[in-house]
């Protein structure tokens, strides 16, 4: 007959406390960890809106777009000229694009071929909508031209 006095191994209380310990533990892991990958998750929308924006204004300061020609036209308009680079690169987080171009001046003087670009990134991360927004000085590539051949 086995002897029932032994006093070796771990009682149900201490089970019990032990499990209950690694419990609390591993839900403050998981609450970390969800945390992490929320943040990633808005770190990657923020950066696609960035990098969207950055290409619009890439886009805008080629030699085949006149800044001029954009003054005052609608938002439609500029999208549509943008529907290209839209194919390419917009996503589904992106839900709008403003852009305004418009003559660029400082203390009431407008400097000739000189552009201030406004570029308003619209995007959700997780179901929260966010602004991306890049403010730019651009110059028309013909009074480039023109003041290089002078």
């Amino acid at each position: 007959m086995k002897n029932l006095n032994n006093k070796s191994g771990f009682t149900l209380l201490e089970i019990v406390i032990s499990i209950s310990l690694a419990g609390v533990v591993l839900v403050s892991f998981s609450r970390t960890i969800s945390t992490a990958l929320d943040v990633r998750a808005f770190i990657e929308d923020s950066n696609q809106a960035a990098n969207w924006g950055e290409s619009v204004v890439n886009y805008l300061n080629t030699e085949q777009v006149e800044l001029a020609k954009l003054v005052g036209k609608s938002q439609s308009e500029i999208i549509i000229l943008l529907a290209e680079l839209e194919e390419i690169f917009l996503n589904k987080q992106i839900e709008a694009t403003v852009v305004e171009v418009k003559p660029y001046a400082e203390n009431e003087t407008i400097y000739p071929g000189l552009y201030q670009v406004n570029i308003n990134v619209n995007y959700s991360s997780k179901n929260i909508s966010n602004d991306f927004v890049i403010s730019t000085i651009l110059a028309e590539w013909n009074e480039i031209n023109e003041a290089e051949a002078m």
